[in-house]
């Protein structure tokens, strides 16, 4: 069902309004939620654990109420006109009126019309009037919707919610509220810095103040403060209308020297020169931590794919050339779906993230999702981004006892006082293939008419199992989905270490030589990856395991039609020997290239070779050799 990427649409910014001139507000957080109103059978009251399903993932929003069409499934009740209608509301004796609420709908289609309205009824529900249709997005928008018409009535508004009869997505509010506009009044929102900043870096205070007043909004301060110092501005020349907004920026920026944690609050004050008739929402606050240490922050991408998903071809070209260009940087793992190679945990908890597009994405470090296509703008970013804590270690094989022991380190480098970070890691296994036909790659680019994805469109479609050879693919989730604190305090401080432990079984299944781990520091607040690591096994031979005599070791493109590029550099210099040898351990293609020393770039003519898995080996003097898996196509 609805394997479908959607772009994501600007993300907006939540707000919950409370004052003495509200008719009515529900943001669904008190103890006893729409009391008095009517609610029809399917909508839920809860968190994103309660929401969100597979397809269906409004993300985290405090406490909302929610219709999941996606998670009744396609044998589930249709959802025929599934409302939510409020109590009467008497506007008799009011001179404006706003319904503003915040709204998560898709408006997938999935089969059939689905659809979210705001019904409006002056006669105790006997009839009813269309106020607003729902337009479709994959994140909360800001609904206003103007109820001028109705003053001198007493009203009842519904929120329905109808599935036009098919399996489709759903609909999610928040934060409903029917407003009597005052004077003068000014809501600050917008304003969140990130959790994580550079030290000696400035930072821009910045929001956005919106008119609830009758007034137009000419002017209003801004004052902001870290707990020791206090800037305030006056924001000139302003002409907001009311219930429209504007942004600004403070004239001075927030700049900390050092490692340390602050609280940096905001204030709307004084509109139009004078007092806010409603001080309830004029405030604003978020907590940053400074890292004033350089050390490496890496990118994990965690791809959604299975071997039935026809366009997930394109994941597999990405993620190869991502790893190809970034080894040290980009840490790759393939999440399979419905397929043999799946690990439940794994499949099941990364569709959790918020937005979860479908089949092929790409969860950039668990915090959003991205097609393939987009990993190699999306990285520079990501490397940029600051992290509060470096993680690194070291994997021992024990052969004689089918284990692998791990050390794992997290040094943090500034003070954390509201999140548990927790550590995990992931058994990594490349070069996996398979005979039966569970193992044939689903192909939307046989032919070449969805255009040239690295060699598929000139495959069949499905691809065969003997064909493909699956890299970067989980094989376990050490610690879980959410990680193990393990001696992780809840409060964490500039220069602190901790070291953590353990052994690891080698399940039958997984090829020993092909595996390698990836080390992730993660948090339980927010579950997004602050830091991670590719880790080698040291004691036995891998493709993944570079000699000291050996660096930089790559092969691009993979897979390869007609020539591939091999690129290392040697300290010492040496002869090099290149070989090929396929699935049965055959040699079909060797050249010498006599002595080298420092960066090499070879251009490897593969093109005689049958499409099909092959092992690449480079021998460098007597005893080093680099492996490495190659995959041909025709």
């Amino acid at each position: 069902m609805k394997k479908i990427y959607m772009m994501a649409l600007a993300i907006f910014c939540g707000i919950s309004i409370a004052g003495a001139q509200k008719i009515v507000k529900e943001n669904f957080e008190s103890a006893t939620p729409l009391a008095g109103w009517t609610v029809d059978a399917g909508w839920q009251i809860g968190d994103v654990s309660i929401a969100a399903s597979t397809y269906y993932n409004p993300g985290p929003h405090s406490v909302y109420i929610t219709y999941n069409d996606d998670a009744a499934g396609p044998s589930g009740t249709p959802a025929n006109d599934a409302a939510i209608t409020s109590t009467p509301l008497d506007l008799t004796m009011v001179s404006a009126a706003q319904l503003l609420f915040q709204g998560y709908f898709v408006d997938g289609d999935y089969g059939a019309d689905e659809y979210g309205k705001v019904m409006v009824s002056i006669d105790d529900g006997a009839n009813w009037t269309e106020l607003y249709n729902s337009i479709g997005g994959q994140d909360w928008q800001n609904i206003q919707v103007s109820l001028d018409a109705y003053i001198g009535e007493t009203i009842l508004i519904s929120f329905v919610y109808d599935d036009g009869g098919g399996w489709n997505y759903g609909w999610s509010l928040d934060d409903m509220l029917v407003i009597n506009p005052l004077t003068r009044d000014v809501l600050l929102g917008g304003f969140a810095l990130d959790r994580f900043a550079k030290a000696g870096e400035g930072i821009d205070i910045s929001g956005t103040i919106t008119n609830l007043g009758m007034e137009e909004l000419t002017s209003v301060d801004v004052t902001w403060s870290d707990g020791t110092n206090e800037y305030t501005e006056t924001i000139m020349g302003l002409s907001v209308a009311t219930f429209g907004s504007s942004t600004f920026t403070h004239s001075t920026q927030f700049n900390a020297a050092g490692a340390n944690e602050y609280t940096v609050s905001v204030q709307a004050l004084n509109p139009n020169g004078a007092e806010d008739m409603d001080m309830e929402d004029n405030n604003a606050s978020s907590l940053v931590s400074t890292v004033a240490a350089t050390f490496p922050r890496r990118m994990v991408g965690e791809e959604a794919t299975g071997t039935w998903c026809p366009w997930c071809p394109r994941g597999e070209v990405f993620m190869n050339q991502m790893v190809a260009e970034y080894p040290d940087d980009f840490v790759a793992i393939a999440v399979h779906n419905a397929d043999p190679m799946v690990v439940s945990e794994h499949d099941s908890n990364l569709p959790t993230i918020s937005g979860f597009p479908g089949y092929p994405s790409v969860a950039v470090d668990r915090s959003y999702f991205i097609d393939p296509s987009d990993l190699p703008t999306e990285i520079a970013g990501r490397l940029a981004a600051v992290s509060p804590a470096n993680i690194s270690g070291s994997a021992q094989f024990v052969t004689d006892e089918d284990k692998i022991d791990v050390t794992l380190t997290t040094d943090f480098y500034t003070t954390v006082t509201d999140r548990q970070f927790t550590f995990s890691v992931i058994v990594i296994e490349d070069g996996i293939t398979g005979t039966g036909s569970d193992y044939a790659q689903a192909n939307a680019y046989a032919g070449g008419g969805n255009g040239v994805m690295g060699g598929f469109e000139s495959l069949p479609n499905p691809v065969p199992a003997d064909q493909m050879v699956y890299n970067h693919v989980s094989r376990a989730l050490i610690g879980g989905w959410a990680g193990m604190p393990g001696d992780i305090p809840t409060m964490v401080a500039d220069g602190q270490t901790y070291t953590q432990t353990m052994s690891i079984d080698i399940d039958p299944a997984w090829n020993p030589e092909h595996l390698h781990l990836a080390f992730l520091v993660t948090d339980t607040e927010t579950g997004a990856v602050h830091n991670a690591a590719n880790v080698d096994i040291e004691g036995m031979f891998t493709g993944n395991e570079e000699p000291s005599s050996i660096q930089e070791f790559n092969l691009f493109p993979n897979p390869a039609k007609d020539n591939t590029q091999l690129t290392f550099a040697l300290e010492e210099r040496k002869d090099v020997n290149i070989m090929v040898y396929n699935q049965l351990g055959q040699n079909v293609w060797q050249k010498s290239y006599g002595e080298m020393i420092g960066n090499q770039s070879l251009t490897l003519e593969v093109g005689q070779l049958s499409a099909g898995a092959y092992t690449l080996v480079i021998q460098v003097g007597t005893n080093d050799f680099i492996a490495k898996q190659l995959q041909i196509i025709k």
